[in-house]
């Protein structure tokens, strides 16, 4: 088995099984992933997969 740096989409996923689409929600999601994808942008490993939630 392969290990690989922290996966925070996949851990965000598992931490939060039922995704709220309140405009609230929505704008700290939307800041979440610009944040991630900014730190994986500068590590080289962009991957963030955030319009896979299902309202």
């Amino acid at each position: 088995m392969e290990m690989h740096p922290p996966n925070f989409a996949h851990h965000f996923h598992a931490d939060h099984p039922v995704f709220s689409c309140s405009k609230i929600e929505q704008v700290q999601w939307n800041t979440w992933v610009s944040f991630q994808s900014a730190q994986r942008a500068k590590l080289g490993q962009f991957s963030v997969s955030g319009n896979n939630a299902k309202c």
